[in-house]
């Protein structure tokens, strides 16, 4: 494990959103505490989540799918790949900025939750794009939003649902961390080697068509990241009423 690794910048952690912000906001058991075990070197990329429904379902944007729920309350299910999920906590603070509830209908995985939600036994998903473009092309799924706060590159056709509820924002990211203690300039060589991969044309390109946003930055900014984001969704699981142990 990368904790163990010297902290001389030739052992490095391929670090992600669930594990560096979202299993200690659920108050899950690890062997490390990440902003102790690890120095951020950057983030990596975004995967942005679209908010899909069942093609069925009348409803065409935001406005029209919280309408809907406000009008059967209880009645409208949503799926996602397991408690805890990200895919989970977004719809769970969807239900909270717009004030409505949308039923929890956990999967053992994000296969069957789509093909599910396909069939019509659940009407709402969050999910990243290679999961649904097939089904959405051939018409028996639909995207009514993106959960970036801007639009993103990935998906340029479709509004945010921060457009209705300023600041929403749900998406998995990656980025890579170094044992703690790792030198300062060592941190700053290899950010400066991973973000000049990640303005490469060719990079950003290939990344696309995979359905992730490269977005380089800094140290300093990965680091806010993971601290902000455990804050958000720790308020989100505790709002929602989540444990670590139903997450398990």
């Amino acid at each position: 494990m990368g904790t163990k690794a010297a902290p001389d910048g030739y052992t490095i952690t391929f670090g992600t959103s669930a594990g560096l912000a979202v299993n200690p906001a659920l108050g899950v058991k690890m062997p490390f505490e990440p902003l102790r075990a690890f120095a951020p070197i950057g983030l990596m990329v975004y995967v942005p989540y679209l908010l899909v429904v069942n093609a069925a379902l009348p409803a065409r944007n935001v406005k029209e799918l919280i309408d809907l729920a406000k009008a059967q309350p209880g009645k409208l299910n949503f799926a996602s790949p397991g408690v805890g999920t990200p895919n989970h906590l977004g719809v769970e603070l969807l239900n909270i900025v717009a004030g409505v509830k949308f039923v929890h209908v956990p999967y053992k995985g994000g296969a069957s939750a789509v093909t599910d939600l396909v069939a019509g036994q659940v009407q709402i998903i969050f999910s990243g794009t290679p999961q649904v473009s097939s089904f959405v092309k051939a018409g028996r799924l639909r995207v009514i939003a993106v959960a970036t706060q801007k639009p993103t590159r990935v998906a340029p056709e479709f509004p945010p649902i921060a457009d209705t509820y300023p600041g929403f924002d749900c998406n998995t990211w990656y980025g890579l961390v170094a044992p703690a203690g790792t030198p300062s300039h060592v941190i700053g060589k290899l950010n400066g080697e991973l973000n000049r991969a990640l303005v490469d044309s060719g990079v950003v390109q290939r990344l696309l068509d995979q359905g992730v946003e490269a977005t380089p930055g800094t140290p300093a900014a990965f680091r806010e990241l993971i601290v902000a984001e455990t804050e958000r969704w720790r308020t989100v699981i505790k709002t929602a009423g989540i444990t670590a142990e139903a997450a398990q």
